[in-house]
């Protein structure tokens, strides 16, 4: 059995979009349907959820408080062992082959084994090309081979990866204190999920099939958004090295303040950042340790 599970909030004409294009991929016998949860304040998802629920079947839920973990472990719940939970956004468009690649994928390995696929973009304006270096993978696109993935190494993003219901459940579910709408806001809550099931001995394995677009408005093609995407990438790092601690946190704590002073040292002396893009990757940095220095304090 396979269900897709969409975390919405805000975005009707987006999720419409993406409902739209899930309701023209091949369907195979063991899908089960889609999992819609609006969290935060209502909009009008329930009426797109049903406006069409003629095409594809759609269970709606709301969760009145933001966060985007804390709607995916809503789905969670309503979800029974084994079913393969496919982990989708709500900006994004499938290849037809989206649904039969993933069930296939959960028939050849059993549980103990999440799955992920590779992602193009789509642009509303391309971004230019100084900077695309310094957006995240989402707004980049990923489209892997079998030699790129290490089972035990490699994470999928949060949009186009799955996992059965029981595995999830067992390593605790999805962390409410970190992801979009929480309250840190940061990003890369699904690969600390998936680096959970790392060292539950889950296995990292491509779906090359499930091949998905992401849509990446301008708004997220500008330097500011890119250095205040650096600010919550430091957060989603701290996030990560405070629940190793030990080594790994002071390693970290050390390069963090190290690529941070020669950054400050540039901006402040101007010294080789006569470039606008050296001048940008000096901000950059200094952003990003930011973030982490905001994230790591309260447990220093």
């Amino acid at each position: 059995m396979i269900r897709v599970v969409i975390a919405t909030t805000a975005r009707d004409g987006l999720l419409r979009r993406t409902l739209d294009s899930l309701s023209q991929c091949a369907r195979p016998a063991d899908f089960a349907g889609v999992v819609v949860v609006e969290n935060g304040v209502a909009g009008d998802a329930r009426d797109i959820c049903q406006s069409v629920t003629t095409s594809l079947p759609i269970d709606y839920l709301h969760s009145e408080q933001p966060g985007k973990n804390r709607a995916l472990n809503l789905a969670l719940s309503q979800i029974a062992d084994p079913t393969l939970t496919i982990l989708c956004d709500d900006d994004i468009r499938f290849a037809g082959s989206f649904l039969d690649a993933y069930s296939t994928a959960a028939k050849n390995h059993p549980e103990g084994s999440f799955f992920g696929g590779p992602f193009g973009v789509d642009y509303e304006i391309h971004p230019p090309a100084w900077l695309k270096g310094y957006l995240p993978l989402s707004a980049r696109g990923w489209q892997p081979n079998e030699h790129d993935i290490r089972p035990r190494r490699t994470w999928f993003l949060g949009f186009n990866w799955a996992a059965f219901a029981g595995d999830l459940r067992r390593i605790g579910g999805f962390d409410e204190a970190v992801g979009p709408g929480s309250p840190s806001n940061s990003t890369g809550d699904e690969v600390l999920m998936q680096k959970r099931m790392h060292a539950a001995g889950m296995l990292a394995k491509l779906v090359t099939g499930a091949m998905v677009w992401h849509h990446v408005p301008a708004s997220r093609c500008t330097p500011q958004w890119a250095l205040d995407r650096a600010y919550r990438d430091g957060q989603a790092r701290a996030q990560y090295v405070r629940e190793k601690g030990g080594m790994r946190k002071l390693a970290s704590d050390f390069n963090y303040r190290i690529k941070t002073l020669g950054a400050e040292a540039k901006l402040r002396t101007g010294l080789g950042v006569g470039d606008p893009s050296k001048l940008f990757q000096a901000q950059h940095s200094v952003r990003k340790a930011a973030g982490y220095r905001a994230a790591i304090r309260p447990a220093a």
